[in-house]
């Protein structure tokens, strides 16, 4: 059953088929890879959302596994393997704590962060925090990304990405596989230039 999931999965992206594979062969595979699909319960399935939790695993790394088990099952029930997904009632786990929402910098501490860098990099800190940028976002410019109209800006198309465990870089579409524009502010118009 997981080869045949694992098989239809050509259309998702290169990071979310890594990362499934990854919760597959670490977490669900451990526990389910034996199991019928049929055979499955729903409180098998709640019990072992708990025991990832209780061995100290991040409550992402949890939701991750999870929803690989919930795609799974759901390919099962398109396929008539079975009726209904038992993963589908499972609850999401959770740390216990409110999210920690990001803490944006100041243009002062960005500025001192820019200073405390050295070598080529030290542009990079600006670029990120004055344009939003995601780091595979910056690493994935090239020289005619930079567009003067309607103001000046980035067209941002493709991302670098590293990949399959061993850090080995490729080009991907963006998160959302569609392009956008971001404006520069004149402060990053003599380092974007550069």
């Amino acid at each position: 059953m997981a080869a045949d999931w694992l098989g239809s999965r050509g259309s998702v992206k290169r990071r979310t088929r890594e990362t499934d594979e990854a919760a597959w062969r670490n977490y669900v595979q451990p526990r389910f890879g034996n199991s019928p699909v049929a055979s499955i319960t729903a409180a098998e399935v709640s019990s072992w959302v708990g025991s990832l939790v209780a061995r100290s695993l991040a409550p992402s790394t949890a939701t991750r596994a999870l929803a690989t088990l919930r795609s799974i099952l759901a390919f099962a029930v398109a396929d008539e393997r079975v009726q209904h997904n038992v993963a589908a009632a499972a609850r999401n786990p959770t740390s216990g704590q409110a999210r920690r929402e990001g803490q944006a910098l100041t243009l002062a501490e960005v500025h001192s962060l820019t200073e405390a860098c050295k070598g080529r990099y030290r542009d990079v800190v600006p670029v990120m925090a004055l344009a939003g940028l995601r780091w595979g976002e910056l690493s994935g410019l090239q020289v005619g990304d930079r567009i003067w109209a309607p103001g000046p800006g980035l067209r941002l198309q493709r991302a670098v990405l590293a990949g399959g465990g061993g850090g080995a870089l490729y080009v991907d579409t963006l998160k959302n596989k569609r392009a956008r524009t971001v404006p520069l502010v004149q402060e990053l118009l003599p380092v974007v230039d550069r």
